[in-house]
């Protein structure tokens, strides 16, 4: 075998090692993506859990005035300075929660079916009259896009949640 055709040979074996390693490659980086996807999608999911347990810990820390308050029918200008403080608290943690959970989905860490799971709680929750007056205070907090989305798919459509309304 001449010179020429043994460097053809060689070449030819580079190539198709060279063609394979590159298959491989990929192979591995794809492993590595959903990998990776899977366990940015995990922290979202922490993320939200920890977001969820400080509304919950507020709500129960505070269950007692904050039931008093609600149960009262006051409107906001009707309650003193501090249970208007304590209001406004307890909005600001429930809209953070349901900004939390809308910026997750849309950035695609959470699932259609656990967002609409949770969007259906805070359409509940929404119903309330406190809720959408709170809203109504505290929008001007949120972005153009997270208050269009608020509006159209929570506050338009509160009440036709299959949850059971709250005691009367």
């Amino acid at each position: 075998m001449d010179h020429q055709a043994f460097a053809q040979l060689l070449g030819n074996y580079g190539e198709f090692f060279g063609a394979f390693a590159v298959v491989v490659t990929l192979l591995y980086l794809a492993g590595q993506l959903r990998q990776n996807t899977r366990a940015l999608r995990s922290s979202s999911y922490d993320a939200y859990n920890m977001t969820a347990s400080h509304a919950i810990d507020f709500q129960g820390q505070h269950a007692a005035a904050l039931g008093e308050i609600f149960d009262s029918g006051k409107t906001y200008s009707e309650m003193s300075t501090q249970q208007r403080m304590l209001v406004d608290a307890f909005q600001f943690a429930s809209l953070n929660l349901i900004e939390v959970t809308y910026l997750h989905h849309r950035a695609g860490t959470m699932d259609d079916g656990v967002f609409e799971g949770k969007v259906e709680g805070f359409r509940w929750w929404m119903g309330e009259p406190a809720a959408q007056e709170g809203w109504d205070r505290n929008r001007r907090n949120y972005g153009v896009e997270f208050q269009k989305f608020v509006d159209s798919e929570i506050v338009a459509k509160a009440g036709s949640s299959p949850y059971p309304p709250g005691p009367e």
